[in-house]
């Protein structure tokens, strides 16, 4: 009897298996050129091309029931000759917890600001960003919060 059970549990866990294989169908390269790809599910596009290098902070991760809480854009005008830092703090209601954060550089061609998590974060009902621009560089960011 127990090796029946085990044997029907092997051929469940089989069929689960079979379930998430995923087939990718190449196409060609003027298809590709003419639509961006799609963002996974539950995901936004990002604003980017795959080529570029942004400076994302993305600290945690998003599951169902979780909400966004808080967004904020970091905007900060470019000093000649001189590098630019600003903080930022975003919280959640007392009961809350952050589960997930996005600190999107909004600049894709690799000249834009760094973002770094001094305070709080996933687990916290609070969290402080520190930006920091590249000499003579500005900051632009987007920023969002999300928490259970």
């Amino acid at each position: 009897m127990n090796r029946s059970r085990s044997v029907r549990r092997g051929a469940r866990i089989a069929a689960a298996a079979v379930l998430a294989v995923v087939v990718t169908v190449p196409t060609s390269s003027a298809a590709q050129a003419e639509s961006p790809p799609a963002a996974p599910p539950g995901q936004r596009a990002a604003a980017c091309p795959p080529d570029s290098s942004p400076h994302n902070l993305i600290v945690g991760s998003r599951a169902p029931g979780d909400r966004l809480v808080a967004t904020e854009s970091v905007v900060v005008d470019a000093v000649p000759g001189k590098i630019v830092t600003a903080e930022r703090t975003l919280s959640a209601a007392l009961y809350q917890r952050i589960t997930l954060l996005h600190a999107l550089d909004q600049v894709c061609d690799g000249t834009g600001a760094y973002a770094s998590d001094l305070l709080g974060g996933p687990g916290f009902s609070f969290v402080t960003l520190k930006f920091k621009s590249q000499r003579g560089e500005g900051i632009n960011f987007s920023v969002e919060v999300y928490a259970r």
